[in-house]
C-alpha cells in the first residue's frame, strides 16, 4: 500500500512535470528517493536492483547532487560489478566499477583482462587477446600484438600470392612470393618445401646429374 502511494505520487508529479518544471522538480526527487526507500524495505519486487537504479538514475537527471541517491547507485553498481566479475564477465565488471567511481576495483579488472589477454596470446589467439589488451588499457601489448597480426596477414597474402602464381606456372612470381614467406616466417614448412622445389627445377639438368653423382660417390 505504501508504495502504491509513493507511485501515484510520482505519475502525478511527472505530469506537473512537464508544466512546472521548478514546482515539481523537488518534490519528484523526495517521492521517487520514498519509493525507493519503500522497495528496499520491502525487498519482494522482482528485479528490484533494476528498478532501484531506475529510480536513482532518474533522481540524479534531476539533481545531480542528490548525496543519498549517489551512494546507492554506486552500492549497486558495486554490486554489480562484484556479480559480473564472479562470472568472468570483465567488461560489464569494468563498466560498472568506472561508474561507481571504484578505481581500485577498476585497477584489479585490469589486472585480470592483462592476464587473461596474455593467456590468449599464448595459445595464438590474437582477436581475443587484443580484446583483453584493450579493457585492460594495455597500449604497449595492443601494439605488439596487432603488429604481429598485420605480420601474419602479410605473411598468409603472400602465401596466397605465390600459390596463385605457381597454380599460373608463373615460377618466377611464385619463388619470390615463398620467398617472402619463408623469410618472414622461417618455419613456414610448406612454403619452404615449395620454395625448394622451385629452385631445384630451375638449376640446369647436367647440374643436377653431376651433383647426383657426386653424391654417389
Amino acid at each position: 500500500q505504501e508504495q502504491g502511494k509513493w507511485r501515484e505520487a510520482v505519475q502525478e508529479l511527472d505530469l506537473l512535470l512537464r508544466y512546472d518544471e521548478r514546482a515539481a522538480t523537488n518534490p519528484l526527487v523526495k517521492a521517487l528517493l520514498g519509493l525507493a526507500e519503500s522497495l528496499e524495505r520491502d525487498g519482494k519486487t522482482p528485479d528490484l536492483n533494476t528498478e532501484l537504479m531506475t529510480i536513482y538514475q532518474r533522481v540524479l537527471t534531476l539533481n545531480p547532487n542528490e548525496a543519498s541517491a549517489q551512494r546507492r547507485r554506486n552500492e549497486l553498481l558495486a554490486f554489480q560489478g562484484d556479480e559480473a566479475l564472479s562470472r568472468g564477465d570483465l567488461p560489464a565488471a569494468l563498466a560498472a566499477f568506472r561508474l561507481a567511481e571504484m578505481p581500485q576495483k577498476v585497477g584489479e579488472v585490469q589486472i585480470r583482462a592483462r592476464r587473461a589477454g596474455d593467456e590468449r596470446a599464448k595459445q595464438g589467439d590474437f582477436d581475443n587477446a587484443l580484446e583483453r589488451y584493450r579493457l585492460a588499457g594495455a597500449d604497449d601489448r595492443v601494439k605488439e600484438i596487432e603488429a604481429i597480426v598485420a605480420a601474419r596477414e602479410k605473411i598468409w597474402q603472400r602465401y596466397k600470392e605465390a600459390k596463385d602464381a605457381l597454380a599460373n606456372a608463373h615460377q618466377d612470381e611464385a619463388m619470390r612470393a615463398f620467398a617472402d614467406v619463408v623469410y618472414l616466417q622461417p618455419d613456414f614448412e610448406d612454403a619452404a618445401v615449395q620454395l625448394s622445389a622451385i629452385v631445384r627445377s630451375k638449376q640446369p639438368a647436367g647440374k643436377k646429374v653431376g651433383a647426383a653423382s657426386d653424391s654417389i660417390w
